[in-house]
């Protein structure tokens, strides 16, 4: 079996708590887990949760969880493509040599920033919908954690070195750009959000066949973690660990409610 086929990746717009809905789907004994203790005992995930989830704005890319899989061989975000034209043979062959490590018994979780999929992606998804009651929150969220004004100079953290410790997956080997001068913030909010790429396509619900779940971004605040890991369960054949799934989501919620 392809390895395409055992993914379960999460599409979403920087900032609209992906990383929160990967750990949620790692909740599930079926999950590959990135950390050990997200499935370990209740004492152990709160101690992840603590380090991991409830983040502090300034140091959130330094801090964030990763997954441990070396996957240097392609780009989750734009406007970089690396990676996007490879054959589903040539991807299978890139992360079996690059991760020998891990057996192939399990899905594995992987967050995704493009408004496509790669046609070597045979996999399912999760598309987090930017609707209309969560802008404000994404665009606040995004302010606090990606960028940093100096004047009318705009620093992109994402793409900052010093801003993050080394981590498979990053963009630094395609030189992106790391800032650029805005006259005004209603010029910058209008490239860096209103028309961004990554952003205005998952305003809405994403029909891609491999899409098998859309969640509003507002769900996070209008459900609990246990309602929305248990249409998880049902529509990937997970066992998502319920109790764990309303300790994540609250303790998610309380740490970005200064972002509502």
């Amino acid at each position: 079996m392809n390895f395409t086929n055992k993914w379960i990746w999460c599409q979403y717009s920087p900032g609209a708590g992906g990383k929160m809905l990967c750990t949620m789907l790692q909740l599930s004994p079926k999950v590959h887990p990135w950390y050990n203790n997200i499935q370990g005992n209740f004492k152990d995930f709160k101690k992840f949760v603590e380090s991991k989830i409830n983040m502090n704005p300034a140091t959130h890319m330094k801090d964030e969880p990763q997954p441990p899989y070396h996957i240097l061989w392609y780009s989750r975000q734009l406007p970089f493509t690396r990676g996007d034209n490879l054959t589903i043979q040539q991807a299978e062959e890139l992360f079996r040599k690059n991760n020998q490590v891990y057996e192939y018994n399990h899905f594995l979780t992987m967050h995704w920033h493009k408004p496509y999929f790669p046609d070597w992606f045979t996999g399912q998804s999760i598309s987090i919908i930017n609707d209309k009651d969560s802008l404000n929150f994404l665009k606040n969220r995004r302010d606090a954690i990606f960028y940093i004004w100096k004047d009318n100079t705009v620093y992109f953290k994402r793409f900052l070195p010093a801003q993050f410790e080394k981590k498979f997956g990053n963009t630094l080997k395609d030189h992106p750009i790391t800032e650029k001068i805005y006259n005004s913030k209603d010029e910058f909010y209008k490239t860096e959000f209103y028309e961004d790429p990554e952003v205005l396509p998952l305003c809405k619900k994403n029909y891609d066949t491999r899409v098998k779940l859309n969640i509003n971004l507002s769900e996070f605040w209008n459900r609990s973690g246990s309602d929305i890991a248990t249409k998880i369960n049902e529509v990937f054949d997970l066992d998502i660990n319920l109790k764990k799934a309303d300790y994540l989501l609250d303790s998610w919620l309380k740490n970005n409610l200064k972002f509502l």
